[in-house]
């Protein structure tokens, strides 16, 4: 049995994507523990299929199987702001295999789940302006209404009003 890591910030990542992994770390309490997401039914998934490692899975039962016995061959946590993804496997290409498919998985989950909450607070953000929007512009025609009921009662010019309201 070999063991793989996949934390090396020089390799085949590269420096920027590895740090951009790690801000994503940081981000877990907005989307659950990282160990959680690593090790989750979707991730193993995605990582299974990916790697070909359900060629000869022809039940639901033996989906099953396969998904535990990956699930078992992972381990992640934090180390500092930084993230490990450790796996094993028959042979040691297999298990760098696993953790560099679970860490690029991890990623791309990550920065999808805050996607979506950036997309929400843009819709909600853009319906707070129309809503905004919107009041403005009757404020602004109740106002127009106001100014010409004082104005036609003689009460005021609309100089007078003008500089009044200024």
């Amino acid at each position: 049995v070999f063991a793989a890591t996949a934390t090396d910030p020089e390799g085949a990542l590269g420096l920027v994507e590895w740090q951009m992994g790690s801000a994503l770390v940081r981000m877990q309490d907005r989307m659950g523990s990282f160990e959680e997401i690593v090790r989750s039914r979707r991730l193993i998934d995605i990582v299974i299929e990916q790697l070909g490692l359900d060629a000869d899975v022809t039940t639901p039962e033996e989906r099953d199987l396969l998904y535990v016995k990956v699930r078992s061959q992972i381990r992640a946590k934090r180390t500092g702001t930084s993230f490990e993804i450790d796996a094993s496997a028959e042979t040691a290409q297999e298990a760098a295999d696993l953790a560099r498919a679970v860490r690029e998985e991890f990623i791309e989950i990550a920065l999808e789940t805050d996607a979506k909450k950036a997309a929400a607070a843009v819709l909600f953000i853009d319906g707070q302006v129309t809503n905004f929007s919107h009041q403005a512009e009757i404020a602004r025609q109740k106002s127009g209404k106001f100014m010409r009921a004082m104005t036609e009662k003689g009460e005021l010019s609309e100089p007078e009003l003008m500089q009044r309201i200024q």
